[in-house]
């Protein structure tokens, strides 16, 4: 099975393994508290001295209502819907570079689609509700402790090339434009570090203990067509994952396991079918949506037209009356202006008649004059 290397790794002979990737085998790794230690230890690169899991189960509900726990399913296709996936809470004791010990809840979650994030953010809520039992200098009390959140993907972040990445906080003076260099549990209550493993982004390297912890996830090397079963040969250094290779051999080859695995394979491509079904109707309704807001759109539009080419024959109508009266107007002007252009000529006219009358008479009474 295996045969030591030049620098003291145990070399594995092609160990077969079950898919670490689902929730039935992910859980025989964390149910292992040393296992456990390991894989939250290394992940975090600190030393874990205590660990204990809480396991958080999310039932899926069939429209009959079926409910059923993972370890319980004894028919998968029957009691498909009720099956239990589940997430990962640790109460974990951190012993820091200084020696100080605190204690934090982790917690991991696995996705495996992007359309997972409310649930991430849902479970996170709960989180920072809880409180645990802290003993500060022998006496017991009950306080909110500080959150670290582990997400396991099963999809890549398009933005993010490597596999796995700490998402870390810092206190910084805003007044004076510089780190502060202190913590405040208030603070650190309100506020979390992540870790974010991307499972399609593991190459299979193994330089460091990361790698080596990640080369487990690794989605390659498969020897069956539906990926439940895969094939192991890296170098082995690490006790914990000689012993989670162990845990992933025996649960490779137990047919209950498989039948789990396939089980939750079918729970996740029914939930894929009911999540497409799902948007395909939100997708209808916002078709019907939008074609009744078109609709209506539409028949504002047409009532806005309708009242604006009224208006435009009213206001072209108000137009033309009046063009018409002002040339009413003007033509009863102009007729006006005729008329009393007339009679002022008449007036003239009658005016020279009567003094060329005048002349006449004038001149005739001088003829007259003469003549005597």
């Amino acid at each position: 099975m295996s045969s030591e290397t030049k620098n003291g790794r145990v070399k594995c002979q092609d160990v077969m393994i079950a898919n670490p990737i689902y929730d039935t085998v992910f859980k025989n790794l964390m149910e292992n508290e040393r296992v456990a230690r390991f894989f939250v230890s290394t992940l975090l690169g600190e030393t874990i001295d205590e660990i204990s899991m809480r396991p958080q189960e999310v039932t899926v509900k069939s429209h009959a209502g079926i409910k059923a726990k993972a370890d319980k399913i004894t028919h998968p296709a029957s009691e498909l819907l009720g099956m239990t996936v589940l997430h990962y809470d640790f109460i974990a004791t951190i012993k820091t570079a200084s020696g100080e010990r605190k204690k934090v809840l982790i917690e991991v979650q696995k996705g495996k689609e992007a359309g997972d994030l409310m649930r991430f953010r849902r479970y996170l809520a709960e989180q920072y509700k809880r409180r645990d039992t802290v003993e500060v200098q022998g006496i017991k009390r009950r306080e909110i402790l500080p959150i670290i959140t582990v997400y396991v993907l099963g999809f890549p972040l398009p933005e993010i090339e490597t596999a796995a990445f700490h998402v870390q906080r810092e206190y910084w003076d805003m007044i004076n434009d510089r780190p502060i260099r202190v913590k405040n549990s208030f603070v650190e209550n309100l506020t979390h570090d992540s870790y974010i493993v991307q499972i399609p982004r593991i190459e299979g390297r193994t330089q460091t203990k990361l790698e080596r912890l990640l080369s487990l996830f690794e989605q390659d090397n498969f020897i069956d067509e539906y990926q439940i079963v895969k094939t192991y040969g890296h170098a082995v250094e690490e006790e914990e994952i000689d012993e989670m290779l162990g845990i992933l051999n025996h649960a490779g080859a137990d047919p209950e396991q498989r039948k789990l695995i396939e089980s939750e394979q079918e729970l996740l491509r029914v939930l894929d079918v009911m999540s497409k079904r799902e948007e395909y109707e939100v997708n209808v309704q916002i078709m019907e949506r939008d074609k009744k807001e078109l609709v209506n759109t539409i028949a504002q539009k047409d009532a806005a037209l309708v009242e604006k080419e009224v208006t435009i024959a009213r206001e072209r109508e108000e137009k033309e009356a009046a063009i018409a009266r002002e040339r009413e107007e003007k033509e009863a002007a102009i007729a006006e202006k005729e008329a009393a252009i007339s009679r002022e000529r008449e007036e003239k006219e009658a005016a020279i008649a009567r003094e060329r009358a005048l002349l006449d008479e004038l001149e005739a009474l001088k003829a007259d004059t003469k003549r005597k």
